[in-house]
C-alpha cells in the first residue's frame, strides 16, 4: 500500500498559498487576507468546492438553446434607474465614475440587462447565461461608458479602470445605459467652500471624505478608500465649482457733507 509523503513545511505553505489564491479568484469580493491556519485551509478548500460545484453547468451539445425562460429571468433582474441597483452595485459604479470626474459616465452591460453572474450565483443563473450564449465566467464585470470626446485617448482612459470593471468604447444602440449621478456640490454650504479649497491644497483627503459623507454629496458613504474624494474635490476646485470666498468688505465711509453756508445779512 503506497504511503503518502508528508509535505515539508515550505511545500505545505506553498500549497496553502495556491489554495488561498484559488479561493480569492472564486470570491473576488472577499477582503480576507492570507493567514495560515488549519481552520482557514479547511474553509478555503470547502468554499472552493462549493463554488466550483455551482459553476458547473451542463451545456446543450447540439442545436440552439431555448432562451425564452432565460430572457424572462434576465428581465426580472434588469434595472432601469441607478436607484434600483443593489447598494453594493451602486457603490461599485460610483467608484468607477469617480475615475472620470466631471464626465457623464453610464453603467451598461450585464449588470443593467440582468444577465450578470456573481461567484455565489445559483446554477440557474449560469444556465440562463448558457441559454443566452453569454461568456462563461465566474463573475461579471462592471461595465461603464462615457460620452467620449474627439481628443480622448481610449487606452489611457481604460488604464484607469480596475480589473473588476471595464470601459466600453462602442455600446450597441439597443443596449441600455443608466447614467451614474455626479457628485452634487450644490449640497455643500457656500460657507465651507474656502475650507474645502484649503483641505484640497493640503491634501487632507480623509477630512474631505468626512465632509462628503456629512452632506451626502454622491448618495453613497465612503469609509476607507479616499480616492473618490481626492478626484472629485480636486476636480471641483480646479474647475471653479468650489472656490475660496472673498470676505465682504465694509463699504468705505461716506465723505462728510459740506457745511451749509450761512445766509449773508441783508
Amino acid at each position: 500500500m503506497p504511503v503518502k509523503r508528508k509535505p515539508k513545511v515550505g511545500e505545505a505553505e506553498k500549497q496553502a498559498v495556491e489554495l488561498y489564491n484559488r479561493f480569492k479568484e472564486l470570491h473576488p469580493m472577499s477582503k480576507e487576507k492570507f493567514v495560515l491556519t488549519s481552520a482557514n485551509v479547511h474553509r478555503w478548500n470547502w468554499s472552493i468546492k462549493q463554488a466550483e460545484s455551482r459553476n458547473s453547468v451542463e451545456r446543450q451539445p447540439f442545436g440552439m438553446p431555448d432562451d425564452r425562460k432565460a430572457k424572462v429571468l434576465a428581465k426580472s433582474r434588469a434595472v432601469g434607474t441607478f436607484s434600483r441597483m443593489p447598494p453594493m452595485t451602486r457603490d461599485r459604479f460610483l467608484t468607477l465614475a469617480s475615475l472620470f470626474p466631471g464626465r457623464k459616465v453610464y453603467a451598461t452591460g450585464s449588470r443593467i440587462t440582468g444577465e450578470f453572474v456573481d461567484a455565489d450565483s445559483p446554477s440557474k443563473i449560469r444556465t440562463m447565461r448558457v441559454a443566452l450564449m453569454k461568456a462563461d465566467k465566474v463573475v461579471s464585470d462592471y461595465d461603464v461608458t462615457l460620452d467620449f470626446k474627439p481628443d480622448d485617448v481610449f487606452d489611457e482612459l481604460k488604464a484607469r479602470v480596475p480589473t473588476w470593471g471595464d470601459l466600453i468604447l462602442n455600446v450597441p444602440k439597443d443596449e441600455p445605459k443608466v447614467e451614474i449621478p455626479m457628485w452634487d456640490f450644490e449640497k455643500l454650504p457656500v460657507e465651507l467652500h474656502s475650507v474645502v479649497v484649503d483641505l484640497v491644497e493640503r491634501k487632507q483627503w480623509g477630512q474631505l471624505m468626512s465632509i462628503h459623507n456629512d452632506y451626502d454629496l454622491s448618495g453613497t458613504t465612503f469609509c476607507c478608500d479616499s480616492a473618490p474624494a481626492e478626484r472629485w474635490f480636486t476636480w471641483a476646485v480646479d474647475t471653479g465649482v468650489i472656490k475660496k470666498q472673498v470676505p465682504e468688505q465694509a463699504p468705505p465711509p461716506k465723505p462728510p457733507k459740506p457745511p451749509t453756508p450761512k445766509p449773508e445779512p441783508g
